[in-house]
């Protein structure tokens, strides 16, 4: 699960920079602490060369210029305390060309610096990389990056919270493709003037483009509220087109752009023809889930995103599925029915006997587990209100393991966290973080 925010100062009259590109230093020192704390809690800041050229910023989490409420030392000590126990983001420029000098503070700021580039130029690559920036080469979209496949990247790295400071052109690219989950806006008491740079660079914008919602965070509970039918699949350029109806989903307070998980899949609602939705599913979320197996006709559970008054049921459920388990037995057992799910040897190490699991969209308690085989103890209600009842040996499911798990282990990892080569908590990890003797 990725979280990305886009962080931007402007001044009252919506203007982020002087027509020159000057932007330093448009809020004051309340605002500029509030950014150090995001910078802290994030994986990693994103921003665009023309700001790296323009105002030479550094993207550090620096201790000394915000409150350590967790440190009790005395003033003096602040700054050694912050450097003891501070973990600065992935600092990542986005330079297509690239052109970003080797000696500019952010890439020579401590922590680890990826600039990601669109085209081939060996000389300059290797000054950055010698400068101690790491260079990686993504797919061009227009005059950048492709902003799709950079965040691929960054969740490949198990990033879970990107922080984007950039310019208008990189705020409005990352905008116009909807690849934001809020928008932060820092308002200072100053005028810029018509002739400064915008809030977010929108060209072209259609009159009918969809407005922004206000802050809003998709999450799931893991209680099935129906079960719906495939009624129609439309193939679109290796995309399908899901049409859903289902008569037991109250759709009353369904908007276009929510989101409604299917079989545990977090799928955007793109139109909504009476008691029924549909949206789209890429290719490659039809790779990494059961929903390559489902047909026209085919049964699934459904379940609406939360909302601040929704009931927490089950647990917390992203919609993002961590890999498929496979039905290994099913047996009765009194009048409920034991089913063993082998699950991927990676995933092996977040489920735990009596945690929560979610297998379908369904939140269950783990029941016991054996290596990478769990069980599950299923009550008659629950085969009768979600599709465990079509269920059988060999059947594909759709496993997210406990966020928190995932979090855990991130936060363990500590300053390692940001290291390209970071894979997670390991044997030699807790070994060499004297866990294990």
């Amino acid at each position: 699960m990725l979280f990305r925010s886009i962080k931007i100062a402007a001044s009252v009259d919506g203007r982020t920079a002087m027509a020159s590109g000057e932007s330093q230093w448009i809020t004051g020192p309340a605002a500029r602490e509030d950014v150090q704390r995001l910078r802290a809690r994030s994986s990693a800041v994103v921003t665009g060369v023309g700001t790296v050229l323009a105002d030479r910023p550094s993207y550090t989490v620096r201790p000394a210029q915000w409150t350590l409420a967790d440190y009790h030392g005395s003033p003096g000590d602040r700054n050694q305390a912050g450097r003891d126990w501070v973990r600065q983001p992935l600092r990542v420029i986005l330079d297509r060309t690239p052109r970003t000098p080797p000696d500019v503070p952010v890439v020579s700021a401590p922590g680890h610096c990826l600039l990601v580039a669109g085209e081939q130029h060996p000389g300059r690559q290797n000054a950055l990389e010698s400068a101690g920036a790491e260079v990686m080469h993504l797919p061009a979209s227009g005059s950048g990056i492709d902003l799709q496949q950079l965040l691929i990247e960054l969740n490949r790295r198990e990033c879970n919270e990107v922080l984007v400071e950039c310019g208008a052109t990189l705020a409005g690219a990352f905008v116009r493709e909807g690849l934001f989950d809020e928008i932060l806006v820092y308002m200072a008491p100053a005028l810029l003037g018509s002739s400064a740079r915008p809030l977010l660079g929108l060209p072209q914008l259609a009159s009918d483009a969809p407005t922004v919602r206000h802050y809003e965070v998709f999450m799931f509970t893991g209680i099935i509220e129906s079960m719906g039918k495939v009624a129609a699949m439309t193939p679109k350029g290796g995309d399908v087109t899901l049409l859903i109806k289902s008569d037991g989903l109250d759709f009353s307070d369904v908007q276009l752009g929510d989101s409604i998980a299917v079989n545990g899949v977090c799928l955007t609602a793109t139109a909504l023809p009476g008691s029924a939705f549909e949206a789209d599913v890429s290719g490659e979320t039809l790779s990494l889930t059961s929903l390559a197996q489902i047909s026209v006709g085919s049964t699934v559970n459904l379940e609406k995103a939360l909302t601040p008054s929704s009931r927490l049921g089950g647990h917390l459920v992203s919609g993002h599925v961590d890999g498929l388990g496979k039905i290994v037995e099913m047996k009765q057992d009194a009048r409920s029915v034991r089913i063993d799910i082998e699950a991927p040897a990676e995933l092996a190490k977040y489920i735990a006997h009596k945690g929560s699991i979610t297998v379908d969209g369904i939140s269950l308690t783990v029941n016991s587990v054996v290596g990478a085989v769990f069980s599950l103890n299923i009550i008659p209600h629950t085969q009768e209100v979600t599709t465990i009842g079509q269920w059988q040996v060999g059947t594909p499911v759709n496993l997210e393991v406990d966020i928190i798990a995932r979090y855990l282990e991130r936060l363990l990892l500590g300053e390692k966290a940001a290291e390209p080569t970071s894979e997670g908590i390991s044997m030699a990890f807790l070994a060499e973080n004297g866990f294990l003797k």
